[in-house]
């Protein structure tokens, strides 16, 4: 057609007899897609002959057919494109198994929108993505550790008596938050899980007891007698709290009063609700997912007609709670990157509407140990809505352990090493009361730890963490400096002469691309000599 978005022309694909119709292209194996490789997906496409107000599901697919004659329909990219839109991109990407059955087809097709509707289609792209070396990766990651979440610290004793100084350091604290989801069931109640969580955590989001559904069963009667209890034990820990959520657009996860009521009036219910969750925590809740996972339910605007409702509940919790922060919260954008870019035109949506949105959460529930190039890649895309980042939760659901641990490190380090990332959150850390059991870090009913649980210690509370006993210095006229450079986050630093101590100093080490300087003020008479 001579409508095109680049080039001479574009594809039309007319006459289309139902939602899975559509251009299609077959894919040679072994040459064009190869098992065990990752590729890049994108395309422009353009809806024709549609209703102005209505928003189209479009999707990408790539179909293997093998020998034997199953097939499996792996999804590339889902956009959400409407007749306004004009020429919209569509992007996402895939890894593909290193399947043990030959590959006898395979056919990318875009497809969607309902028979009838005409698409244009321009500038597709399909690209392997580049091998990059397991060591290599790690090394860049650890390297951007060092510059994101390090700074430098000068420490000053100022004494007249400083040959014999040497200093401590310990780190308290992190200030990168490293989190876990908990059952409110079990905190406080089992005091094993609750040594546990405050052991190896240092935030807490509640799991499931503060959700709409399980609050309120019936309608005007919400009952908070289950969770009250763990967030006033984590307040009293000084454990900061996000809240998930406040509303769930998936209709199964809407309260059953309000979901099966057609007469109710869901704006007047959805802001009471607000006004309920928020209010009661104003103050004590740090975030909040607002209206979560967006990209795969919409309860709320398709029973109002229109999807002013989800940028209106931003709104109204702002108001209920002014210093809290709002959150998107949503899956297959980091474990998949099928939704990833319709995720940053969602943002962009919400922004350009007015909503207040302050926080992207990412959900990562892995089922195996997950490509860290990859999870980058995805992470990349989504930093470029300019938003913080959080993942909101993480898990890797492998029954080898090993594998578990080494897939948890992966995944911890591609997010830590992430500029856009500001928060880690696990979803779960106990057998028994992990949704996928097959991701805990520990088992049983001691709580016994295993070796994804020691991987997590290993590197958030000692290879992450700051621990140095400086012997060296420079001495100077006021006394002896010593410089190190630190992760971010609270410190005591001990102050001894001849292995006793002198003094003892807290302090604060936030980012910051200058040296911190701590002085550390002694008298004369104090210094063994």
């Amino acid at each position: 057609t001579a409508d095109k978005h680049n080039g001479s022309a574009a594809m039309l694909a007319q006459d289309r007899s139902a939602e899975w119709a559509g251009p299609s292209q077959d894919l040679s194996w072994g040459s064009s897609v190869r098992g065990g490789q990752c590729y890049i997906f994108s395309a422009y496409l353009k809806v024709l002959g549609g209703d102005a107000t209505t928003t189209y599901d479009t999707r990408a697919t790539v179909a293997f057919t093998f020998s034997d004659g199953s097939s499996e329909y792996p999804k590339i990219s889902k956009s959400f494109i409407s007749t306004v839109d004009g020429w919209k991109k569509m992007e996402g990407d895939l890894c593909v198994p290193s399947y043990t059955k030959a590959v006898a087809r395979v056919k990318l097709t875009i497809s969607g929108p309902p028979a009838g509707i005409n698409l244009l289609v321009d500038d597709v792209f399909f690209h392997e993505v580049s091998s990059t070396l397991y060591s290599s990766w790690r090394t860049e990651a650890d390297a951007r550790i060092e510059q994101l979440r390090k700074r430098n610290v000068n420490i000053r004793v100022n004494t007249q008596n400083a040959a014999n100084i040497e200093v401590e350091v310990a780190q308290t604290k992190s200030h990168f938050p490293f989190g876990s989801k908990i059952n409110a069931l079990e905190l406080p109640a089992n005091t094993k899980y609750a040594d546990y969580f405050f052991d190896n955590f240092e935030w807490g989001v509640v799991g499931q007891q503060m959700k709409w559904r399980p609050v309120e069963k019936f309608e005007g009667f919400p009952d908070w007698s289950q969770v009250d209890p763990a967030i006033d034990l984590m307040e009293s820990r000084g454990v900061p709290i996000r809240g998930h959520c406040v509303i769930w657009s998936v209709d199964k996860h809407v309260p059953d009063w309000l979901r099966y009521n057609p007469f109710a009036d869901v704006q007047q219910k959805c802001f009471s609700r607000i006004d309920d969750a928020v209010g009661r925590f104003r103050g004590r809740v740090i975030h909040w997912d607002v209206n979560n996972e967006m990209l795969h339910g919409n309860f709320f605007s398709g029973r109002t007609g229109s999807p002013q409702i989800r940028y209106d509940m931003f709104r109204r919790v702002k108001e209920n709670d002014p210093n809290v922060v709002p959150f998107l919260n949503d899956y297959e954008v980091v474990r998949s990157g099928a939704m990833t870019q319709a995720y940053v035109d969602q943002i962009h949506e919400f922004l350009d509407n007015g909503a207040p949105v302050e926080g992207v959460g990412v959900q990562c529930h892995f089922n195996k140990r997950p490509d860290p190039v990859i999870i980058k890649h995805r992470l990349d895309k989504l930093a470029t809505a300019g938003l913080p980042i959080w993942v909101t939760e993480l898990d890797v659901n492998e029954p080898d352990v090993t594998e578990r641990a080494d897939g948890l490190e992966d995944s911890l380090r591609v997010a830590f090493s992430h500029p856009a990332v500001e928060g880690i959150m696990l979803w779960g850390f106990w057998n028994e009361t992990h949704s996928t059991p097959s991701a805990s870090l520990v088992d049983g009913p001691n709580l016994e730890i295993n070796e994804a649980g020691r991987r997590w210690r290993q590197l958030v509370l000692t290879d992450w963490r700051t621990n140095l006993s400086l012997t060296g210095g420079t001495l100077t006229s006021a006394g002896k400096e010593f410089d190190f450079r630190g992760f971010h986050g609270d410190y005591e630093v001990k102050v001894k002469s001849y292995g006793v101590t002198m003094a003892t100093k807290t302090f604060q080490l936030p980012p910051g691309d200058d040296t911190l300087v701590v002085d550390i003020d002694m008298a004369n008479d104090i210094i063994i000599g």
